[in-house]
């Protein structure tokens, strides 16, 4: 069997090399496959939720001050619309300050997501996968809750955010 020339390998391994950078020059984005699962997650998980509990992590030493509370009463900002955000590019550490986390349970009351809410971003978690997202707060959340917990009697510890 004839070989085939080096220069035609050569060509070859070059045109992938080419391909793969201008690949990384024009932005693909990176685990595409991964993002859309994570959001088709969140969609179903919004199809299902049945109950959202907000809680203030206040590091207090007291018990944090807990409610439900209805995707009206959140403006009807929902999973599909916090998938639409843009990611966080910043680690941001939420264990240091006072912010909000949201618990996403269906009828059983099976944990199915949860959101940690404060210093202007949003980091989603599905219980099932373990997988988390961090997003950029774009849409005011942090306020809808600070405004919420106000209404609610929890003005000193929002003083303190």
């Amino acid at each position: 069997m004839p070989r085939r020339p080096k220069t035609w390998s050569i060509f070859i391994i070059v045109l992938l090399i080419g391909v793969g950078v201008i690949g990384v020059y024009i932005g693909f984005p990176k685990n595409t496959s991964e993002d859309s699962n994570f959001t088709e997650e969140l969609h179903n998980i919004q199809r299902i939720t049945n109950n959202i509990e907000v809680s203030i992590n206040a590091y207090s030493g007291e018990p944090n001050p807990r409610w439900n509370i209805t995707y009206d009463e959140l403006s009807n900002i929902d999973l599909v619309t916090i998938s639409q955000l843009p990611h966080c590019q910043e680690n941001v550490n939420l264990e240091s300050s006072i912010s909000f986390n949201l618990i996403l349970s269906d009828r059983e009351n099976n944990i199915l997501a949860w959101l940690q809410v404060g210093q202007g971003v949003i980091f989603v978690l599905i219980s099932e996968s373990q997988e988390g997202v961090c997003y950029r707060d774009e849409v005011g959340l942090e306020e809808i809750l600070k405004d919420e917990a106000i209404e609610r009697g929890h003005a000193d510890l929002i003083a303190r955010m």
